[in-house]
């Protein structure tokens, strides 16, 4: 699943594959806090032949959700999905 604003491009879509967040920023849990849910990122988005850009860290899914909102950042997220109301900066997740 990944969370981003949701006037980003992607949002609307259906389906996003880890490949199309190529090149985008991203937003996760700390390196240090050893979380499955960065290692995730990690090695998914090796397979799909990039190195993700961490441009943020956050210690907490709400703050990471609140970082991805405000845009222009995709975090890989756990949970239910949803999608957020268009014209508002509310993240969309979307399954990956």
């Amino acid at each position: 699943m990944v969370a981003l604003p949701s006037d980003h491009p992607l949002a609307w879509r259906g389906r996003v594959m880890i490949a199309d967040l190529a090149g985008e920023p991203f937003v996760t849990f700390p390196g240090a806090q050893g979380s499955s849910v960065r290692e995730a990122l990690l090695r998914v988005a090796v397979e799909a032949g990039f190195a993700p850009t961490i441009v943020r860290e956050a210690p907490d899914s709400s703050a990471i959700l609140s970082l991805s909102a405000a845009g222009p950042r995709a975090s890989r997220c756990p949970g239910p999905r949803s999608r957020g109301t268009p014209g508002r900066r509310s993240p969309a997740c979307c399954p990956p």
